[in-house]
């Protein structure tokens, strides 16, 4: 009996091993993992971040272009001395214009008749134009010392013949000088024979009051020049304040409107002996 106890021993511990539902080799196995488990197909895509609003940039300033003032150069060199011819006796000379308004300044001292023409001449051709205009500077029988004083109207510049018909003994001076490089004179203006000034006008409505005193012809006349070119105007429009033969003093009154300021010529033609006054006023 005493031998059997650990028989009985091993054959309680099978029978309480199947009652549980294992076997030794069961209990001596180890765990199972657990399958893997596949990945999934789809990707998340990490979560949309919105960019940041860009700053709205400020509107761009242009800044105003800056404007430099050049002065115009003058149109003519007044620095450079007017043509002047100086001789005696009869003569033909050639002399050069250039296109605008000129003075014509003629001093001869003599006896008998004397006289000055002055003919535009093709200056490609070397002929006359058969439209030119003739100026006649100066037309009397001297006595003496006497001043001329014409206008001369350039509408294309070019070479002019000049021809003074003069006793043998009878000295001359002529000088062309620009209109446009005159200075304005002040009114009222007081003379005596021809003369040719230069006066600024403003727009406006005018009255040339004018007196004169002396014999023979008188005339005075008003003419507007382009300030701007020196040039005539080919439609401006000449005033005649006075047109008369005088027989001892005579006034003259004249009205005229001014359009636009601007410089005008004021010629007037008269007798060496014949002494006037002019003066413009505002109406």
């Amino acid at each position: 009996m005493r031998h059997l106890r650990p028989a009985m021993a091993l054959l309680a511990v099978a029978l309480i091993t199947t009652a549980c539902g294992g076997s030794a080799d069961d209990a001596a196995a180890p765990p199972t993992e657990a399958p893997a488990t596949a990945a999934s197909a789809v990707t998340t895509a990490p979560p949309t971040t919105e960019p940041a609003p860009s700053p709205t940039a400020a509107p761009t300033t242009t800044a105003a272009p800056t404007t430099t003032t050049t002065e115009a150069p003058p149109l003519y060199a007044c620095d450079e001395p007017p043509s002047r011819i100086t001789s005696f006796g009869e003569a033909v000379e050639k002399v050069s214009l250039g296109e605008g308004a000129w003075i014509t300044t003629i001093i001869a001292q003599g006896s008998r008749h004397f006289s000055v023409v002055l003919e535009q001449v093709d200056s490609l051709e070397g002929r006359f134009d058969g439209f030119m205009e003739t100026e006649l500077l100066a037309n009397e029988t001297l006595e003496g010392d006497r001043a001329f004083n014409q206008p001369v109207k350039v509408e294309t510049g070019g070479e002019f013949r000049l021809a003074v018909d003069a006793e043998p003994d009878t000295d001359w001076d002529i000088i062309f000088s620009r209109f446009y490089c005159a200075d304005v004179v002040s009114l009222p203006l007081l003379g005596a024979g021809e003369a040719v000034v230069k006066v600024a006008l403003a727009a406006g409505a005018y009255t040339a009051n004018i007196t004169a005193d002396g014999g023979r012809h008188f005339s005075a006349s008003l003419e507007e020049v382009g300030s701007l070119t020196g040039r005539f105007d080919g439609f401006m429009e000449t005033e005649l304040l006075a047109n008369e033969a005088l027989e001892g003093r005579r006034i003259f009154t004249q009205p005229f409107d001014v359009e636009d300021d601007g410089e005008f010529l004021l010629a007037v033609d008269a007798e060496p002996d014949t002494s006037w006054e002019v003066s413009i006023d505002p109406f």
